[in-house]
């Protein structure tokens, strides 16, 4: 185990990598998708709401045409039933805070008209913004003759007449064209609170001649609608609305606004509703973000993406190791066969097969070199009297006086049995005899000590130096000083020389 902490998993890295980009382009995609689903859904609810909207204000022109059909259908002696109809009108929406009846009158008619105001207020007076009392001289003049509903505040409105010339070119467009007609944003009064809101003007034609007898004037609560439509889409904080009147000239005045702080990246979204004579803008932006329940549903991805990541890492992780070791053992494995295919089992020195290269290579590069052949003396006699246990520390001891009598240039080789083989590089033929020389001496000073008993051995030892024979040659050289050596009487040094006669 402590082994395989000691890898560097570069696969599992670079598989968490992987997995991890993978796992932050999904979530990333994911996010984007959501992202585009609650624009798609935003974009269609308001669409949906606004279409209600729009709905919901046509039918409260309905309504308002209701009433306008009231005056239209029924005959004038039953004109003072309007304040009951239109309670009936007025109960069935919240957005409707009064009607009003104009009544187009001449100077020839308006004694009539104040007579029927005074029958609902006997204190009413006609009255503009300008004066008191009508003009002398008049000629189409709209006068408010009823009200509902008749709270005080309202029947001191009655007898109103508009003298202005917005009133009169409202008029004249809604008789001309037969269409209701909306007014600008107004500020209302009603039980001492303000609002703003709208007048509708609703035209009434009598039905035998087909020319305007009287305007329905609703009066529109917008703070009704605008309630209406928060109440749909405004689930949160985080949707700004702005609501307002798109002028001809393109400049626009603003209705409505929830005065949530608009930010530039937010989703905007625009959408106008054509009423009659007026367009009403609807400006909305809300925050890209992603709803609670999106977000717990991407940490959950997002956990179980990095845990499928951990556990890919721990897996590739675990496999990248094995491999390592595996490969590592291969090596080593490789490394230990190449040792022991090249070095003797008992003593570590090189063995014949690598001598044969080691030597081949020497000879090769043409260096200057001196083959040193070597037996241990009387070597069946230590095995016959220590066994061959014995005569195996023998060896080994041996070897151990060979490496440590040498140089680190020079190769030391074991070529079987007590047969060994130095190979002494780059130095003068007296420096192997000089080596040969302290091998034999040390040897024969240093018994080995085996099972309380000195073994006492001696080397023989046959040198030569290359003089440019082949390999074979320089062989036989060497070995024939070795066989010298031996022929003398053993524990000596013998050095090739060549025959006189030759």
């Amino acid at each position: 185990m402590n082994r395989l902490k000691m890898f560097l998993p570069s696969h599992a890295k670079s598989v968490l990598l992987a997995v991890v980009i993978v796992t932050m382009a999904i979530l990333s995609i994911t996010i984007f998708t959501q992202s585009s689903a609650n624009k798609a859904l935003f974009q269609a609810n308001i669409d949906t709401e606004l279409s209600m909207l729009k709905t919901l204000v046509e039918r409260d022109i309905e309504k308002i045409g209701s009433v306008a059909n009231f005056f239209h259908t029924m005959p004038e002696d039953e004109w003072d039933r309007f304040d009951s109809f239109s309670e009936q009108v007025l109960g069935q929406t919240q957005s409707i805070i009064a009607l009003e009846w104009f009544e187009k009158s001449t100077s020839r008619k308006y004694i009539e008209k104040i007579n029927k105001i005074k029958i609902i207020s006997p204190e009413s007076e006609p009255f503009t913004f300008t004066q008191k009392g009508l003009p002398l001289e008049f000629d189409n003049i709209y006068i408010m003759t009823d009200i509902t509903p008749r709270t005080k505040e309202n029947i001191k409105l009655l007898g109103f007449y508009a003298d202005t010339e917005d009133f009169q070119e409202v008029a004249r467009y809604i008789e001309t064209t037969k269409l209701p007609a909306i007014s600008e944003k107004l500020e209302l009064f009603q039980n001492d609170k303000s609002r703003q809101g709208v007048l509708l003007y609703y035209p009434v034609f009598d039905p035998s001649d087909n020319h305007m007898i009287g305007i329905v004037v609703g009066v529109l609560d917008i703070a009704k609608y605008t309630k209406s439509l928060l109440l749909q889409i405004q689930t949160t904080n985080d949707i700004s609305i702005r609501i307002s009147e798109i002028n001809p000239n393109g400049s626009s005045s603003e209705f409505f606004t929830n005065n949530v702080e608009r930010i530039l990246d937010d989703l905007y979204y625009f959408e106008s509703i054509n009423i009659y004579n007026r367009v009403w803008g609807f400006e909305l932006t809300k925050e890209l973000s992603l709803t609670p329940s999106q977000w717990i549903t991407l940490l959950i991805e997002l956990f179980l993406s990095l845990l499928l990541a951990l556990f890919a890492f721990m897996i590739v992780n675990i496999l990248d190791a094995r491999k390592k070791y595996v490969e590592e053992e291969l090596v080593k494995k490789t490394k230990d066969l190449n040792y022991l295919a090249m070095h003797d089992s008992l003593t570590n020195l090189m063995n014949r097969r690598a001598f044969d290269v080691h030597l081949k290579e020497v000879l090769e590069r043409k260096s200057r070199v001196s083959l040193a052949f070597i037996d241990l003396d009387n070597f069946k006699s230590i095995n016959d009297n220590y066994g061959h246990n014995g005569g195996d520390e023998a060896l080994i001891h041996l070897a151990r006086i060979l490496k440590t009598c040498t140089r680190s240039s020079d190769v030391c080789a074991r070529l079987g049995g007590d047969e060994f083989a130095i190979t002494i590089v780059n130095a003068e033929e007296s420096k192997a005899i000089e080596v040969a020389n302290r091998l034999c001496t040390t040897l024969a000073n240093s018994p080995l000590q085996w099972h309380h008993q000195d073994i006492h051995a001696t080397l023989s030892i046959g040198i030569c130096t290359h003089t440019g024979e082949g390999e074979d040659e320089f062989r036989h050289r060497a070995d024939v000083a070795l066989y010298q050596a031996k022929e003398r009487g053993k524990n000596q040094v013998v050095v090739y020389r060549e025959p006189i006669n030759k």
